[in-house]
Parts: structure tokens; C-alpha cells; sequence
């Protein structure tokens, strides 16, 4: 298990991920995983997502099937990750 866990919610933000996620991977501390809960977007964050995912070992991605609201998403986030 790795030493930190980054968690980030994502609704409809296609254009903003590859900024994200480069800003997170580019950070000097390198025992980190990125858990990345998608809100069932509808825009191309899934394939996105899902291409840095197989790319990076560190990331993790948890798509949710229905959009489930801020509050609700990060109750999920935690469940999924502890």
C-alpha cells in the first residue's frame, strides 16, 4: 500500500485531466497512488481516464454507473479506498 492516496473526484472535466494528472505525477514524492472517481460523466473523461489508468500503475479509476452528486461521490470515494 502505498504511503499517500491522492483522491480526485471528476465530473465532465475531459479538458482538465491531462492538467491534473500531470501536475499530481510530476510531484517529487513518488510513493502515492492517484484514485480517481468518475461521476458517470458524459463527455470523453472515461477514455481518457481509462488511458492513464493503463498507463500508470499508480492510478486507479472508479466509475460510477449514475451520477451521484458531490457528497454522494466522495462517500464513495472513501468506501472504495478504505
Amino acid at each position: 500500500m502505498p504511503l499517500v492516496r491522492v483522491m480526485m473526484k471528476s465530473y465532465r472535466h475531459s479538458s482538465f485531466l491531462a492538467e491534473s494528472n500531470e501536475s499530481i505525477s510530476a510531484q517529487n514524492f513518488g510513493d502515492f497512488e492517484l484514485i480517481i472517481v468518475d461521476d458517470a460523466s458524459n463527455d470523453a473523461s472515461r477514455q481518457i481516464l481509462d488511458s492513464y489508468a493503463a498507463a500508470d500503475l499508480q492510478i486507479e479509476v472508479i466509475f460510477l454507473e449514475y451520477n451521484k452528486d458531490i457528497s454522494k461521490t466522495e462517500t464513495e470515494q472513501l468506501r472504495e479506498t478504505f
